[in-house]
């Protein structure tokens, strides 16, 4: 399984960097692009907002692949699955769960021609969470930084700041809101509209 994403990603960037030549990194944000992208992290469950029996004690891993598409210039809406496992560090209880995230970002750009480069972005999901230890869903607000640096015109390897703010699917009203800080690194290749590809045919 690690071998063939390794593989993957391997292909992809091989496609960025012959694919295109270098082109404009602002080509990639124009509408009905494609980016793919992964990324993994760690996190610190800083526990319930308003109530203080629930000291901080997790620790959590995980991974998230991801699909975006430009619905215009800049904003992307996107989709990505993400897989956690989490340890108690006081007990040594073990748990997993699967989140599917969706949302809109929106990218800032200060050279759209440039080849290279920082490019910032702000964006907010929602998300629909499994946790197998409570058995339950949860329904969560995650907003987002996020800061890439393209090596070449089509491949950015990033960083990503979420807060996510959670809460039982079944009783969300009632129930107080819970917080995890996750902090991801990652990598995002780009595949643009041949309609705002310069010299595409």
């Amino acid at each position: 399984m690690k071998r063939g994403i390794l593989v993957l990603f391997v292909v992809l960037a091989l496609i960025g960097i012959t694919g295109q030549g270098f082109a404009d990194i602002g080509e990639n944000f124009a509408p009905a692009g494609i980016e793919l992208y992964g990324d993994m992290y760690l996190s610190f469950e800083a526990g319930w907002i308003f109530w203080d029996f629930n000291e901080a004690q997790y620790l959590e891993w995980g991974v998230r692949p991801g699909i975006a598409t430009y619905i215009s210039q800049n904003v992307s809406f996107y989709v990505s699955p993400q897989f956690s496992y989490e340890k108690d560090l006081t007990t040594d209880l073990n748990r997993w769960d699967i989140i599917l995230y969706s949302g809109i970002a929106y990218y800032f750009l200060s050279d759209p021609r440039a080849t290279t480069g920082l490019v910032p972005s702000i964006g907010a999901g929602i998300a629909l969470e499994y946790d197998n230890y409570w058995e339950k869903f949860f329904i969560g607000l995650a907003p987002r930084v996020r800061v890439l640096y393209f090596l070449t015109d089509r491949i950015a390897p990033y960083l990503l700041l979420e807060p996510y703010f959670s809460a039982p699917l079944s009783d969300f009203m009632t129930e107080n809101i819970y917080l995890t800080i996750r902090a991801y690194v990652g990598m995002s290749f780009y595949f643009p509209s041949r309609d705002y590809v310069r010299g595409a045919k």
